[in-house]
């Protein structure tokens, strides 16, 4: 009977550290996965922080403009490359369609910027893109409301490091991110949205936290960014099983460590 019990116990404890190692593991996994992640594309949420408002740029018409000379009003910032084959155009286009629905006025209670992160676009090419989309606009629109700029490495690279943007070039194209970033008046990053598609109630709920200097929560953007991963082979992105499988298992095991803890408390107290 006792060497009965002390096997039982032995028993419990092997299955418990068992346990204890199987989720370790996976949260090593998880930690050398995100480690991995940062390395590659991403956002790493600024919120609170300011922009690299002192990052030259040279707008559709040719003119070399700083970001503190242009955000002076709540601010919608869209990173983009101008050629980008897909992702991109659907972004601005979706944008622009949810542009033509809001209330609020350009220039008194936003502007925005699209600016491009591929150091080999010109001031033409930015200026073809803004006609297209000022174009597909449903109402009448200031021009100077929304400026397409295009830099020098250099200063894209400030810019991008001050919002947390992360890409990485892939022979003439880009993966990158989806995503658009509010700021305030002053530089200050306040939301980031996430998608290529923005519905007309979350843009103006933006555009009125950065007039408040309201900084929102991204909790959406955590749940995409864990449990979908980006194709580069189709630019999109895609359910990622292993993650989500991964939090099944950890899940399943917490349940039969909780069983085995209190389960045999119950049975040694009858």
């Amino acid at each position: 009977m006792i060497v009965d019990i002390y096997f039982k116990k032995t028993f419990k404890c092997f299955n418990i550290i068992f346990l204890l190692i199987a989720m370790l593991t996976c949260f090593a996994c998880y930690v050398n996965a995100a480690t991995n992640e940062k390395q590659t594309i991403g956002v790493d949420e600024k919120l609170g922080e300011y922009i690299a408002l002192d990052s030259m740029f040279v707008d559709e018409n040719g003119e070399k403009v700083y970001l503190k000379d242009l955000i002076n009003v709540p601010t919608i910032i869209i990173p983009v490359y101008l050629i980008c084959p897909n992702v991109c155009n659907i972004q601005l286009s979706s944008f622009a369609a949810s542009l033509s629905q809001i209330k609020l006025k350009p220039l008194q209670d936003f502007r925005i910027l699209t600016i491009s992160f591929n150091e080999k676009e010109n001031y033409k090419l930015a200026q073809d893109k803004k006609n297209n989309y000022l174009a597909a606009l449903s109402k009448e629109f200031p021009e100077d409301a929304w400026k397409f700029l295009v830099g020098d490495i250099n200063n894209i690279k400030k810019f991008v490091d001050s919002i947390g943007y992360r890409y990485i070039r892939k022979g003439m194209d880009f993966l990158h991110p989806v995503t658009i970033v509010f700021v305030t008046k002053d530089g200050k990053i306040v939301r980031y949205l996430y998608g290529t598609s923005i519905l007309p109630f979350d843009l103006t709920l933006a555009i009125n936290e950065a007039a408040e200097g309201n900084i929102g929560t991204s909790i959406k953007r955590r749940i995409m960014d864990y449990c979908f991963a980006f194709d580069d082979n189709t630019n999109k992105y895609s359910i990622n099983i292993l993650r989500i499988s991964a939090i099944i298992i950890i899940i399943f095991i917490v349940i039969i460590f909780l069983v085995l803890m209190f389960g045999g408390k119950k049975r040694s107290k009858k």
